[in-house]
């Protein structure tokens, strides 16, 4: 069966870690409880909201991170379904997580795209129909991908962490490498590129040098640096001070 259409089975086993991991209070197993808690509320103040294609990718990104610890990942990502032989409890308990990734999921989705989806009667269906939307990994992602990465300079403050940016930089360039992944020769090239340590050093180094011209001038003497290494050097100037 291929993986496009295999549904993983809700075990009893599965329940109880899911509720756990949702703030469920629970102190014995699905089939000893009569009746589940809900949900602590979870505060999505902090949360990016899914408002175009162009910020799907860090939108589905910041969620997929978000449903694990929620205990919802696989009801919404995975399709996850009861078992055949689930019991009265354990379908109640599923029921109540999937209701819960469904809240998750339309509160940090703008209301027209909620227009779009308001048909859809499962977390896993929208998740998929957002994903079939406003996923394009393409050859035009990569290239409105490049001008982020490039751009990020002007997000950092010379007030603000380096250690912080330095982690946004990465997660950019993470981003980009993903978008190289195809085999036609033509991504071979740029992966290959992106790739090599010293591609990824200059680029942060670049992303740096407006804020820390003189300690960048310096790295770059360095020229048999590992990506690796340079982090490890720019964090030992912020943390003594050196940077400014």
């Amino acid at each position: 069966m291929s993986s496009s259409t295999y549904s993983p089975v809700w075990s009893p086993d599965h329940i109880v870690y899911s509720l756990t991991m949702s703030h469920y209070n629970l102190s014995c197993t699905t089939r000893d409880r009569k009746s589940f808690v809900k949900p602590a509320p979870i505060k999505l103040d902090n949360f990016e909201h899914l408002e175009r294609q162009t910020n799907y990718e860090d939108w589905a990104s910041q969620m997929s991170m978000s449903f694990r610890p929620m205990g919802i990942y696989d009801i919404i990502i995975n399709k996850m379904q009861p078992a055949l032989n689930a019991t009265d409890e354990e379908l109640e308990a599923y029921e109540a997580l999937a209701n819960h990734a469904m809240l998750v999921l339309i509160q940090l989705i703008s209301k027209p795209i909620m227009k779009k989806i308001s048909k859809l009667t499962t977390p896993y269906e929208i998740w998929k129909a957002l994903r079939e939307t406003y996923y394009h990994n393409n050859v035009f992602s990569f290239v409105h991908q490049v001008p982020n990465l490039c751009s990020l300079s002007t997000q950092l403050e010379k007030d603000k962490s380096v250690v912080d940016f330095m982690e946004k930089f990465n997660d950019q360039w993470t981003r980009v490498c993903q978008m190289t992944a195809g085999p036609d020769p033509y991504w071979k090239k740029f992966r290959a590129f992106l790739e090599e340590d010293y591609a990824n050093c200059n680029f942060l180094l670049a992303a740096l040098s407006k804020h820390y011209p003189n300690p960048v001038d310096n790295l770059t003497t360095k020229s048999n640096l590992s990506y690796t290494e340079l982090k490890h050097h720019i964090r030992a100037l912020a943390s003594n001070s050196q940077l400014g």
